[in-house]
C-alpha cells in the first residue's frame, strides 16, 4: 500500500463494533416457539465451531437448501454434505456467500426451514433490539481515528442497513457525525460501486487511492477490490478460510492503529 489513501469506505456491522454473542440472541429468536427450541444450545456449538474453522467453510459460497433432520447431529451432518460449496454466484441465486456470522445465521434458518421474509425481519429487530439494551458503546480509539483521518481522507460510510437502523446504531456506538458521508441501503455487493459513485464522485478516478474496510469479504471488500481499490479485511476468528485481501486485523484497536498510520 505506497499510494497514498484518499478515501476510506467504511462497513458498519462487525467494522466500526465487533460482537461475540449476537449469535446467541439471534438463534433463541430464530427458534423461539418452534419444534426446533430444543437444539437452541446445539446451533450454538455449531455457529462457534464454523467460527473456530472447525465446521463449514468461511469465505465460500452455499446453496440455500432446505435440510430435512429430524435431530442435530443428524442436521450437522446433512448441512456439511448437502451443502457444499460452489464457486460463484450470480444475482436472483439462492446462494449465500459464508462471509460473517450473520450469514451463518441466515443460512442456518434457511436450511432449516425456519425463514420467511416477516419472520426474518422480526428476528433481525428482535436481535437488533436486544443488541442496543445491552448498553454497547464504540471502541473511543477507533472513533478518535477516524476523526483524524477526516483531515486527510474522504471518509465514507457504506451499509445495508436502512437509514434508521444505521444511524441508530451509530448513536448507541457514540459515532453520530463521524463520517465524511453516509451511504444506507448500499445494496452490497452488486449495487456497492454505484453507491459510492453517488457518495464520491470523483473518488473512483483514481481507486487506487481507495480503501475498503470491512468484516464481510464479498459484500464490504470484493466489488472494490476488483475495480482495483485496496482492501482491509476485519477477521477476529483465525482458524478461518480467508479470502483475498491487502491487510488483515483482528482487533478494532489495531484498526485504530492503522488509520492513524495513515495520516500520520
Amino acid at each position: 500500500m505506497n499510494e497514498r489513501i484518499k478515501v476510506i469506505v467504511f462497513d458498519l456491522d462487525g467494522t466500526l463494533y465487533q460482537d461475540f454473542t449476537v449469535h446467541k440472541q439471534y438463534l433463541h429468536f430464530m427458534v423461539e416457539g418452534t419444534d426446533k427450541e430444543p437444539w437452541e444450545h446445539a446451533l450454538v456449538d455449531f455457529t462457534e465451531e464454523v467460527l473456530r474453522g472447525n465446521r463449514l467453510k468461511m469465505n465460500a459460497f452455499y446453496r440455500m437448501d432446505a435440510v430435512g433432520a429430524n435431530e442435530p447431529k443428524r442436521y450437522f451432518k446433512e448441512v456439511e454434505r448437502a451443502l457444499l460449496p460452489v464457486e460463484t454466484a450470480a444475482p436472483g441465486e439462492e446462494r449465500i456467500y459464508l462471509g460473517d456470522v450473520w450469514a451463518i445465521l441466515t443460512l442456518i434458518g434457511y436450511s432449516l426451514g425456519l425463514y420467511d421474509p416477516d419472520r426474518c425481519q422480526t428476528i433481525y429487530r428482535r436481535t437488533r433490539a436486544a443488541m442496543e439494551e445491552s448498553g454497547m458503546t464504540g471502541n473511543k480509539r477507533l472513533g478518535d481515528a477516524i476523526r483524524r483521518a477526516n483531515a486527510c481522507c474522504e471518509t465514507i460510510l457504506l451499509s445495508n442497513s436502512d437509514e434508521k437502523t444505521a444511524l441508530n446504531m451509530l448513536d448507541r456506538l457514540g459515532f453520530s457525525g463521524l463520517f465524511r458521508t453516509i451511504g444506507f441501503s448500499a445494496g452490497k455487493p452488486f449495487g456497492m460501486v454505484d453507491k459510492l459513485k453517488s457518495c464520491c464522485p470523483a473518488g473512483l478516478e483514481n481507486p487506487g487511492s481507495i480503501l475498503a474496510v470491512g468484516d464481510h469479504a464479498y459484500n464490504d471488500l470484493e466489488p472494490l477490490r476488483k475495480i482495483g481499490c485496496r482492501t482491509l479485511w476485519m477477521n477476529p476468528y483465525p482458524g478461518i478460510h480467508e479470502p483475498q485481501y491487502d491487510l488483515s486485523l483482528r482487533t478494532l484497536d489495531e484498526l485504530a492503529d492503522y488509520i492513524n498510520s495513515l495520516c500520520s
